[in-house]
């Protein structure tokens, strides 16, 4: 499903809205967050595409070390060369989300690969008010 949605998003839909909208098509200024499966899809296509995205942000959301390490070795077998092209790497999970110990496990696998990030550990679960306040934790770093 990963490759599904980063085919369709880099293949599709960033060609329509780069032809059909006043964007700057610049990686620099072109951000990929979400939440839940949404995040996951966020950390997929942002790890595939540092050409197209420089900043990246994750709610209640992880990939497993498996899919990390079979898709991205790219990333973490040269983290000083990742590090200086993410200008963000964000995640966030609420400490009762039935997602935080993935989550977790995710933060800690960057952090062992020395992948630079920020993160943010709430109180709450999977839902819309921590996306919310994810959503407005990145967009005060987003572009700076």
């Amino acid at each position: 499903m990963y490759k599904v949605f980063n085919d369709d998003l880099i293949g599709s839909i960033i060609p329509y809205i780069e032809s059909n909208y006043r964007v700057i098509p610049d990686r620099e200024k072109r951000a990929i967050a979400g939440f839940s499966r949404g995040g996951g899809q966020s950390l997929f296509a942002g790890f595939n595409n540092f050409d197209k995205f420089a900043w990246i942000g994750s709610y209640s959301a992880y990939l497993t070390r498996e899919v990390f390490e079979k898709y991205f070795s790219n990333i973490y077998l040269n983290p000083e060369i990742t590090n200086k092209q993410l200008r963000l790497l964000w995640l966030g999970v609420g400490n009762e989300d039935f997602l935080y110990k993935q989550a977790v496990a995710f933060i800690d696998l960057l952090k062992e690969k020395k992948i630079e990030q920020k993160n943010l550990i709430t109180a709450g679960g999977h839902t819309w008010m921590n996306a919310r306040l994810y959503l407005n934790e990145t967009l005060q770093l987003f572009f700076k």
